[in-house]
């Protein structure tokens, strides 16, 4: 299984942070490239709840169907996907960063299935960049609210 490692901290309260990545709603606002999201089963953000997201990927669109395996109020938060040949482990560690700012440390581990698994590994560097620009956002809506 692969794994990408990123951090991002935010001028905000973890309150914040933690509720913009956590809340149905809240995840709307900000995360680029998102065509549509709904509730499969349960009550997101709880566990054992699920949620399906559409994305667009490049000029093709990608549907993921997750689960929530942890949510820890201001805290923890994870997720486990499968799309398209890709199945996905996410999990968020939320914490003060001083001055009134907080951090989430990301680990998001990723198996390819079948055929991917021969071009996966080079897909890795676009995988980041794609996460990137959603944290690049979150950022920008989480201090945005904060004024």
């Amino acid at each position: 299984m692969a794994r990408l490692d990123l951090k991002l901290e935010v001028k905000a309260p973890v309150s914040m942070l933690f509720r913009a990545v956590t809340d149905p709603e809240t995840v709307q606002h900000w995360m680029p490239d998102l065509l549509d999201w709904q509730v499969v089963e349960g009550e997101p953000p709880e566990i054992g709840s699920s949620f399906q997201e559409t994305r667009r990927m490049g000029k093709r669109s990608a549907t993921e169907v997750f689960e929530v395996t942890a949510y820890l109020r201001d805290k923890e938060y994870a997720v486990r996907g499968y799309a398209q040949g890709v199945d996905t482990h996410t999990s968020y560690a939320f914490q003060p960063a001083g001055g009134g700012a907080s951090q989430v440390d990301i680990v998001l581990f990723y198996r390819w299935q079948g055929l991917w698994g021969l071009v996966g590994p080079l897909m890795k560097p676009m995988l980041r960049r794609y996460l990137q620009k959603d944290l690049e956002a979150l950022k920008g809506y989480v201090e945005g609210q904060r004024r």
